[in-house]
Formats: C-alpha cells, sequence, structure tokens
C-alpha cells in the first residue's frame, strides 16, 4: 500500500489504483492515524478532531468509520488497542517518512560539504509534495497539522537552495527566490539566500537593496530589526568578505543551457492572449507573402510593447501572441503593467490596421483576453520552459470571446486593476471546456495617470491627517511661500484617498495639477513633472507661458526649456536650466492663485526628480505654492532629511484606522450612506 498526505490525502493499492476513501470525515480519521502511524491515537481524540460539540453517538460513528477503513485497506492495518486505534505501516509506505528519511539525509550531506549530493537528496524529497498537505481536510487540528508541514517543506527547501548556492548556482536560484520571498515575505533565511546569489551572482548593489527592503518591511510590519544572521551578511558586503565568494569557478554558459533540472515553479502571473480577427479569411483573400509580411510587422510590434512594460513573450502560436507578466521576475503592479501592454498594443493594432487598410486594402484588427491567476512554469519534452494554468485557458477563452480591438479582463485582473481603470462588467460567461461561467470586464478606458478615479467608500478616520494638510496648506497660502508635504504610509493604506480629498476642497480656491511616479517605462526621470506641466501649460507651452510671464525674453526661454521637459523638442539643456523654467512656471501660475501639485508615487522617483522638489521648496520666491507627496515609507531611508522638522517641509504618517474608523466605515455602508 502506498499512503500519500503530503497533498491531497490518498491512498493507492499495490498495482497503483487508488482506493475510495469515503467522505471528510472519514478521511479526517484516516488521516489522523496516518500522522501517528505505529502509536494508539485515543477515541477521544478522534471524536475532537471530528466534532468542536460532539453529538451523543460521536463514538459509535468513528467505529463506523473505522470499520469501513479496515474494509478498504489491508487486513490488520488498523489495530484494535485499549481505548483507542493505530495504523501500521509496513516499511517506507507513508511519502512523509520518506519525506523524513530523504530530507534527513539531504542534511547530512550538507553538514559533511557534500553539496552536489545534499541538493539531489533534498530535491528527491521536495518531488515527493503534489500541493499543500492534507489538502481538502478543513479539521481545525489537521489544520495545524498541515502548517507544521509546510514549515517542513519550507525548511527542506532552503536547505536545498543552500546546497544550490554552495555548488555554485547562484544565477540559477536568484529566479527562484524572488517568488518565494515575495510569497513568504518575513522568512529572514530565504531573503538571506537571495542576498548571497544576488551576490554572487555579481549584483552586489541588488543583494543589498535587498535587506534594505527586508529590514524597511520588518520595521514596518513588525516593529523589528533583521536577525543577526542577516545584519552579519549585509556587513560582509559591504565590506566585500572574501569569504562570501566561492572557491570554485562558476559553470560555464554552455553547461548553465544544459543544465539536468530545468526551472520548475508555481507563481502568480497575469497573461496577456491576444490574436488577428479572422486570421484563416485573411490569409485566404490574400497573397501569402503579403499576409506574412503584416504579421511580422504585428508580431515585431506585439513583442515590443510586452516587453517595454516588463511582460515576457512566452509563445506564438500560428497569429496568437501569448504574454506573461511575473513570469520571471514579480512585481507588485504585473496586472497593472498588462493592461497598460494590452492597450498599448491593441492602439497600436489600430494604427497598423489603418495603414494596411489604406495601402493594402486589407482589413487588419486584434483582440485581446488578460486574466491573473496561478501558472506552473516547466521544462517540456524538449527542455524548453512553458507555463500553463487555468488562467491561460481563460485569457485564451476571453481573447475568443472579445471583438475586433477589443480588451476582455478576467475578474482577478480587473479587482487588481479596478481603481485604475474604466470597465464595463458583461454578463457571467460561458467559456468553452468549462463548467461554470466567468465573469469578465469590457475594457472602456485606462485613465491619464493624473485623472483619479472615482471612490465610491465615504471618507472615514483620517480628520487629524486632513486637517493637517489644510494647515500645511494654509500656511504657504498665507505666507505666500512653497511649501513641501508628504503623506507617509505602506501601500493600500489610504494616502491616495485622503489626498482626493484634500484636494476636492483646494480646487475652489487653489489651482491643481497631478502627476505620478511611475516604477519601470522609459523617460521616467521626470514623468510625473511632465503630466504636471502639461496640467498648467497645455500641449504647447509657448502660448500659455507667454500670459503667464510678461518678459518677452524670458517666457521665451522658459517655454523652450519646457518644451524640451515635456518631449515637444529635441533640444536639450542642463538640469539647473530645467529646475529654473519649472520654478518659474509654478511662480507665475501661482501669483493669482495658490498652486497644489500632487506627486503620488514619490517612492519610485529618480533621485534628479526628488532634487528638484527640494530645489522648489527653497527657491520659490513669494509664490503660494504647496507641493504634496505620496510615498511610501522606504522614501525616508533616502531622504532622510524629509522626515525631520524643518521651516517648510512636513511630514504626515498614515497608520492603520482604529477600530472606530472601521465600524463607522461599516456603518456607513450598512446604512447605504454612499
Amino acid at each position: 500500500m502506498e499512503y500519500r498526505v503530503l497533498g491531497s490525502l490518498e491512498v493507492l493499492d499495490r498495482s497503483g489504483h487508488r482506493l475510495p476513501l469515503g467522505g471528510a470525515r472519514q478521511q479526517t480519521v484516516l488521516a489522523s492515524l496516518l500522522l501517528r502511524a505505529g502509536r494508539t491515537v485515543p477515541l477521544e481524540r478522534l471524536v475532537d478532531e471530528l466534532w468542536e460539540k460532539p453529538p451523543q453517538t460521536a463514538a459509535k460513528t468513528v467505529q463506523v468509520y473505522v470499520s469501513r477503513l479496515r474494509h478498504e485497506l489491508e487486513p490488520r492495518a488498523i489495530e484494535s488497542r485499549p481505548g483507542g486505534y493505530a495504523l501500521m505501516l509496513d516499511g517506507d509506505e507513508l511519502d512523509l517518512a520518506q519525506f523524513e528519511q530523504i530530507a534527513g539525509d539531504g542534511r547530512a550531506a550538507l553538514a559533511a560539504g557534500d553539496f552536489a549530493r545534499s541538493a539531489q537528496l533534498l530535491r528527491d524529497a521536495l518531488a515527493l509534495w503534489r500541493g499543500p498537505a492534507l489538502s481538502g481536510l478543513s479539521s481545525e487540528p489537521l489544520r495545524r497539522e498541515a502548517e507544521r508541514l509546510e514549515e517542513m517543506r519550507l525548511h527542506a527547501l532552503e536547505d536545498r537552495i543552500e546546497a544550490d548556492l554552495a555548488s555554485g548556482r547562484a544565477r540559477e536560484v536568484v529566479a527562484e527566490l524572488q517568488p518565494l520571498v515575495a510569497e513568504h515575505p518575513f522568512r529572514e533565511r530565504l531573503r538571506g539566500h537571495l542576498m548571497l546569489a544576488l551576490y554572487r551572482a555579481g549584483r552586489q548593489s541588488d543583494a543589498l537593496e535587498v535587506y534594505r527592503e527586508t529590514r524597511t518591511l520588518l520595521a514596518d510590519e513588525l516593529g523589528l530589526e533583521p536577525g543577526e544572521e542577516l545584519r552579519e551578511l549585509e556587513r560582509r558586503m559591504l565590506a566585500h568578505d572574501p569569504d562570501l565568494e566561492l572557491s570554485v569557478p562558476e559553470p560555464p554558459p554552455v553547461e548553465l543551457t544544459l543544465a539536468e533540472e530545468p526551472l520548475r515553479a508555481r507563481r502568480p502571473a497575469t497573461v496577456v492572449f491576444a490574436d488577428v480577427v479572422d486570421s484563416t479569411a485573411l490569409a485566404e483573400q490574400f497573397d501569402p507573402e503579403l499576409v506574412h509580411g503584416v504579421l511580422d510587422r504585428y508580431s515585431k510590434i506585439a513583442t515590443a510593447v510586452l516587453e517595454r512594460h516588463g511582460g515576457e513573450v512566452e509563445k506564438f502560436i500560428g497569429d496568437a501572441i501569448v504574454g506573461f507578466f511575473g513570469l520571471t521576475d514579480l512585481h507588485e503592479d504585473d496586472a497593472l503593467r498588462a493592461v497598460r501592454a494590452a492597450v498599448e498594443l491593441r492602439d497600436a493594432a489600430v494604427e497598423l490596421g489603418a495603414e494596411v487598410k489604406r495601402t493594402r486594402g486589407v482589413d487588419f484588427a486584434v483582440r485581446l483576453g488578460v486574466n491573473t491567476g496561478d501558472v506552473f512554469v516547466a521544462a517540456g519534452s524538449q527542455r524548453e520552459a512553458y507555463a500553463v494554468g487555468d488562467s491561460v485557458n481563460v485569457a485564451a477563452r476571453l481573447e475568443e470571446l472579445a471583438d475586433g480591438n477589443e480588451i476582455l479582463l478576467g475578474e482577478r485582473t480587473y479587482r487588481l486593476v479596478e481603481p485604475h481603470v474604466r470597465a464595463e462588467a458583461l454578463q457571467p460567461l460561458a467559456l468553452k471546456g468549462r463548467t461554470s461561467k466567468e465573469r469578465a470586464w469590457r475594457l472602456l478606458e485606462l485613465p491619464a495617470d493624473e485623472e483619479w478615479p472615482t471612490i465610491s467608500t465615504p471618507f472615514v478616520g483620517r480628520h487629524v491627517e486632513l486637517e493637517a494638510l489644510r494647515e500645511a496648506f494654509a500656511r504657504a497660502r498665507d505666507d505666500r511661500v512653497c511649501r513641501l508635504c508628504t503623506v507617509a504610509g505602506p501601500a493600500g493604506i489610504g494616502k491616495t484617498r485622503l489626498a482626493r480629498e484634500f484636494v476636492a476642497e483646494a480646487r475652489a480656491s487653489a489651482t491643481v495639477a497631478v502627476g505620478r511616479c511611475l516604477s519601470y517605462g522609459e523617460g521616467i526621470t521626470y514623468r510625473a513633472l511632465v503630466e504636471i506641466v502639461k496640467q498648467l501649460a497645455g500641449d504647447d507651452p509657448n502660448a500659455r507661458i507667454s500670459e503667464l510671464i510678461a518678459d518677452g525674453d524670458e517666457a521665451e526661454l522658459v517655454a523652450r526649456r519646457l518644451r524640451a521637459t515635456v518631449g515637444l523638442s529635441e533640444e536639450t539643456a542642463p538640469a539647473e536650466e530645467t529646475f529654473w523654467a519649472v520654478r518659474r512656471l509654478f511662480e507665475a501660475v501661482a501669483e493669482d492663485r495658490p498652486l497644489v501639485a500632487v506627486v503620488e508615487d514619490v517612492h519610485w522617483a529618480e533621485p534628479l526628480l526628488l532634487d528638484l522638489l527640494e530645489y522648489l521648496v527653497s527657491f520659490c520666491a513669494a509664490a503660494p505654492v504647496f507641493i504634496l507627496c505620496l510615498a511610501r515609507p522606504e522614501l525616508l531611508e533616502t531622504r532622510s532629511s524629509w522626515s525631520t522638522p524643518q521651516a517648510n517641509p512636513s511630514l504626515v504618517v498614515l497608520e492603520e484606522l482604529a477600530d472606530t474608523s472601521a465600524r463607522e466605515l461599516v456603518a456607513s455602508l450598512a446604512s447605504g450612506d454612499l
């Protein structure tokens, strides 16, 4: 017999057939006996694991379950003992026992310095896992057992990665460690492994950045500093300790491509599935060389767009293109990146379609589906890694149901990007090959980043912080100075919501402009500034600047510098001249009416933009300018001066809402007062 608990509970007979195990309660009895194989499990314990409030017939019901299990299992597998039962195993019939034995041998090899053997043994042990331990069984005691087993798995995984690192496989394990750290953010050993892997892969600055992120996370979430081992590792990296380097050389590139162990990992990813509309008819009606040329241009455009937003083109299926976001490197905004890429790809396809229609008389359009979910990536029979999962299938089905130049979003994708898009809910869709219907949304618009979407929830619990913003703005207005105020807090805590409430009030008496910093992309140094300048001076600053600045020569120079800043000319200028031109624009706009400039996600800002903001605070003359920055706490590590009391800069730190605020929100929702 073969008993399995490292995944869903299964029992296989000697011919490999899965045995019927009855319902959840009967399986709970078997799982409890298996986890204590060879030992007596008291009847009372089995009763307690099955019911919070046992019925009077509980003991009799357990006896019935045991009797049924005996009928399915080998004779005498379950022994009756005084006060309970014991399940007797013959050798290594239980996968958990096999795992513990092989993992123990792997750890012994690791301690002995036999790293290659250790890695292989631990890899064999981990291969016994088919999913979360005891999945499908909801008994609270078994859930605690499952958590214990999961901790054992993670410990073995950490040991295997340590062995791989010691074997010189730093570059390979980096890609594996990044999603693991995202999934288990508080496991310092995993973070230490990632630091060392990056360091040995020649990415010292990235390794130190992992430490800084870890320190910020632990301080913000737990109020703790990193452990001694992690601190010591950072110290040794800063000192370039030669002992951190391996004495064995890295494998040559050819051996890396032919590595015995290809990538095998489960991870969350967002899939973009794009296909040409009526491609069969296109191939039937037109010369194949013409069709090939159009599709080749389309594939090049699609590849460039997907990669520009941080995606990976995983495959081409005929004229369909599949792109993944989060497959190798995980980002918190992968879903939003995917949607932005889909919009840009759709717009590029519309432009291409107009051109080929005009020049070749060919109708060309694409349709797209975007969906988020878990995928499994591994090598196939030809050793080429590819990703599979239900989320990929759903993305493909959504694309099939989309109209020409239309983008459909899966439910999880929509939930992740909802604050940033305008979309129309569709009736639940029947997707080919699926029994249940899927919810989907038709993407209507991806608003410009400076346009804040409508938020329907009431404003609660931030009245003290809102009053602090009002006071800071009032001082800038009354003293006619430039003030910088930073609202700091972790993601999702309500920084934008607070700023929107303040801006809604300020618009009555001030000019407001909003810009956002991005975490990736081309030309992002001044991106937030470009958005603000365009709102204040228009797409072509010449006319607006002439209205604002009386001196013609000065107005012309300011306009020239701003045109270069927003990309309307090829002219370049030193940073100090750009700073001066922006300052003069801000001063001129604020001459008759205070200016409020909001900069979102300043933690992603390039240093040059932060320097510009500090310059404005120091040099704006006799102008009521209020710069409101929204940032995560890590910004204060790079710009510590923003968190110290000064004459003009100020800081508002957002904490978690108190229980009373949460109750206030719930009451508003319940009353329909939205």
